[in-house]
């Protein structure tokens, strides 16, 4: 592979077009538009229905608590006015205010009881030039009810109205502290672990202990509710992807199956990418720079964002966004004298449009594209120095393409609402791997080659029965084309490259499924509710090889193509019981599964495919705020039985890799998480995790994989927690200071079970990461100082297959800043 940096001059340079872009087209547009206006019909009722048929008509999203709503009464209003104008008017005389806390979206809140007077224009609307909502240098200031927006089943809703257990975390705020990787935050959810798998840097993540090692996805990626990634393994479906947070609203990470509204792949959960959308409100544009040092390396790093909002008239708006980073390496190679050798250079952007033709109608349609040159692997040898390998040279390193077009498209009619998704995504990923040195064959290498399309169609009617039965209903389609390429070669350790194909193996495939879900919500009274939904799905495959290379007999060698198929039924039963205005208590029922697959081998004999496995989830949940508003809290007790596990087995003298159902076994545990304000401008975070991650049944004699009853899952940990803390003071007429600090625990993971490739099942150790931060908010102006994993603490997130010595780990001790401008 080429070790020289071409794509990163050219990211810098796009990224400084784009800045030039930014700050010319918001020096012609200094001032916002004026807020479109629509024609607003709303009749004599409750406040409640109103603010629904308020949204609807002004395209709006419109989020508030039943309880401060319910019994009040509106007056009639009508005319040609802007969303923002009619909600003054509906909710005049109400005692309630609004805050638009997002693009197209206003959030209902009663008058606040604060500690200090309310400054008066902090009751007033808040602009699009504000500080978003959610930004700790101004945010906390007030004692605002804490309110956090989700759209974990397919609607906005309060997080609190939402029975799943669901964590959100703020795109900016990731950005802002260059936490630009999953394995940067994952330590900040609850029941949610990373482990690097495969080929490259790439993470492989797990949540409530649902993992069996190295297999097909467990946790389902969507972006903006479109599917993304494979459903295979072989299709690079259990490696995630690091999408760059400069143009997310939100990550909404959903714990437990969430089959039936997600289909395959969420067996334990979902990651959800929530992008932020074009508005027609006004011109906004935001430049943002950042430098960062990691202990270990000799260089800085740096980061670059832009973006922009055009309104385009009334009902059209654009959206674009660049991105470029540079995490400098801290590792170095003793074997080929190299320093630094695993830096990472990403670029990539988002360009989306926003069409309202009529207020029935809203189309909007994206694309993205992201690409990422991983120089070296984050392997650290522990009998070596410390930030030290010896890995072969020319290996460790990768290159990852991903991109997407996405189409999401919603139509009212009258009470009903129709939307249809239409995604396409590409992924590619060139990576080598240091084998090690085999006992049968001496050393080898590694170079995989993975190219596989997607593409998905989803149709959704939500029909309000009546007023106490919401009825959606669904179709859903996928299909996946993968190209894989592996080459397992003999090395020479003198001249350094590999001499001869061991294996040279071209694999084809496709991969589709077909589904019809619904979900029917019955309420039986003002506080009680239930939930019902179902989901058949059936999926086919097609896989085929070939092939060559000095360790096949009688080259080249063409296995049967091999064609699985099956189906599988997932359901979800959640009853809500509203147990006090801020308070709900539920159970959540529910089911999820991952398809099977296709085995290969290099043998006359072809191996028996392997089957899909599922998950069973019985879960109660309590969700409250208490202290007017000021604190949030969310618990929850689960039980989760697995049937079938899929598991990676290895053949060592064939250097073959073999996937297998074992038999049972179960997870279950407890979460908690709280968040306060329990004075003004103080925001406090902590949660805490115990779960029992193990099998129950003994693995099948017969399988190369071993394991008793009562063995602990792969990379499942007993306990995790967090806690957060931030403080911030106004100093001055539009500006504030914050400062302040989290810390995380990761308890002791074991490694894969032992398989044919693992001989000795060894601990990951248990680890403590602590972070602190502080800033600055001047107007448009917003300052951050960072200094992530404070301790330089080394907690490991794998062990390699290869070598027991070599281990990934958390990046070390990294102090960085950002500047960013909002105008």
């Amino acid at each position: 592979m080429s070790w020289t940096k071409p794509r990163v001059t050219i990211g810098l340079a796009a990224g400084v077009a784009a800045l030039s872009l930014v700050a010319g087209a918001s020096a012609l547009h200094a001032q916002p538009l004026p807020a479109a206006t629509k024609s607003v019909n709303i009749k004599a009722q409750n406040l409640s229905s109103a603010l629904l048929a308020l949204a609807r008509q002004t395209r709006t999203q419109i989020v508030f608590d039943p309880a401060i709503v319910r019994g009040r009464k509106v007056s009639r209003i009508e005319g040609a006015m802007s969303a923002e104008q009619a909600l003054r008017q509906l909710l005049a005389g109400t005692g309630l205010h609004f805050l638009a806390t997002g693009p197209e979206r206003f959030t209902v809140v009663a008058a606040t009881r604060t500690r200090s007077p309310r400054p008066p224009e902090l009751a007033q609307p808040v602009t699009q030039r504000d500080p978003p909502v959610g930004d700790p240098a101004i945010d906390t200031i007030d004692s605002l009810p804490l309110e956090i927006v989700v759209t974990a089943r397919k609607r906005t809703e309060n997080l609190i109205d939402v029975p799943v257990p669901v964590t959100a975390l703020s795109g900016d705020q990731l950005a802002a502290s260059s936490q630009a990787r999953l394995e940067n935050y994952f330590s900040s959810v609850p029941g949610l672990n990373l482990t690097k798998g495969g080929s490259g840097d790439q993470a492989q993540v797990s949540i409530r202990g649902i993992s069996s090692g190295f297999s097909n996805p467990s946790v389902g990626i969507v972006i903006d509710d479109i599917p993304f990634g494979s459903s295979s393994f072989w299709g690079g479906g259990a490696l995630v992807p690091d999408i760059d947070p400069g143009d997310l609203e939100r990550v909404e990470i959903l714990r437990g199956p969430q089959g039936t509204l997600y289909g395959s792949s969420s067996l334990g959960g979902l990651i959800k990418y929530v992008t932020k959308a074009p508005s027609t409100r006004a011109y906004e544009a935001r430049l943002e720079a950042g430098v960062l040092h990691t202990e270990g390396g000799r260089e800085l790093g740096y980061s670059g964002r832009a973006s922009l909002n055009v309104p385009a008239g009334d009902t059209l708006a654009f959206r674009v966004s660049g991105f470029g980073r540079h995490e400098p390496g801290y590792i170095d190679n003793v074997a080929t004298g190299q320093r630094d050798v695993n830096a990472v250079d990403a670029y990539g952007g988002r360009v989306s449009a926003l069409w309202r033709p009529s207020d029935d109608l809203s189309i909007r349609i994206g694309a993205f594209t992201q690409h990422s040159t991983h120089d070296g692997a984050s392997i650290v040898n522990t009998t070596l120095g410390t930030l030290q390998q010896a890995l072969k040279a020319n290996t460790g390193g990768s290159d990852l393409d991903f991109s997407g077009l996405n189409a999401v498209a919603t139509l009212q009619l009258g009470s009903a609402e129709i939307t249809s998704l239409t995604g396409y995504s590409r992924y590619r990923n060139d990576s080598t791997v240091d084998l090690g040195v085999n006992a049968f064959l001496g050393p080898l290498s590694y170079a995989a080659d993975i190219r596989t399309d997607k593409f998905s169609q989803e149709l959704r009617l939500a029909l309000p029965v009546s007023a106490a039965i919401d009825w959606l209903i669904g179709g859903f389609y996928t299909a996946e084309d993968t190209q894989y390429h592996e080459l397992v070669s003999l090395y020479d350790p003198v001249a350094q490259r590999p001499v001869a194909d061991g294996y040279n193996t071209v694999s084809t495939g496709n991969f589709h499924e077909y589904a019809v879900f619904s979900n029917l919500t019955v309420k039986l009274s003002e506080v009680f509710d239930i939930q019902f939904g179902g989901r058949y799905a059936r999926y086919d495959q097609s896989f085929g090889q070939v092939w060559n290379g000095l360790f096949i007999p009688s080259p080249p060698f063409i296995p049967p193509r091999s064609t699985p198929e099956d189906d599988a039924f997932t359901y979800l039963v959640t009853p809500r019981l509203r147990l006090a205005t801020d308070l709900n208590l539920y159970a959540r029922f529910a089911s999820g599964y991952r398809a099977g697959g296709p085995n290969s081998s290099p043998t006359p004999t072809s191996l028996p495919t392997f089957k899909p496995d599922k998950a069973r989830n019985y879960e109660i949940g309590l969700k409250g705020r208490g202290f007017g508003g000021a604190m949030s809290y969310d618990l929850s007790v689960y039980y989760i039985d697995w049937d079938d596990i899929q598991l990676q087995t290895f053949n060592p003298s064939a250097q073959t890799t073999v996937y297998v159902n074992g038999n049972r076994a179960r997870s279950w545990g407890v979460e908690f998480s709280v968040e306060a304000r329990p004075w003004t401008g103080l925001t406090v975070t902590a949660w805490g995790s115990w779960n029992s991650a193990e099998l129950t049944e003994e693995i099948p004699v017969n399988i190369l994989a071993i394991g008793s009853a009562g063995d602990a899952l792969p990379f499942s940990q007993n306990f995790s927690g967090y806690a957060s803390a931030e403080q911030a003071f106004q100093v001055g007429n539009g500006m504030a200071v914050f400062f302040g600090g989290s810390a995380s625990y990761i308890d002791r993971r074991q490694n894969n079970f032992p398989n044919g490739q693992v001989t000795v099942r060894r601990a990951l150790p248990s680890y403590t990461k602590v972070d602190l931060r502080a800033g600055l908010r001047a107007d448009r102006w917003k300052l951050q100082v960072y200094a992530d994993n404070v301790g330089d603490s080394r907690g490991w997130l794998a062990i390699s297959p290869y070598n027991s010595s070599d281990i990934q780990a958390i990046r070390p001790r990294t102090i960085g800043a950002s500047i960013a401008y909002d105008f």
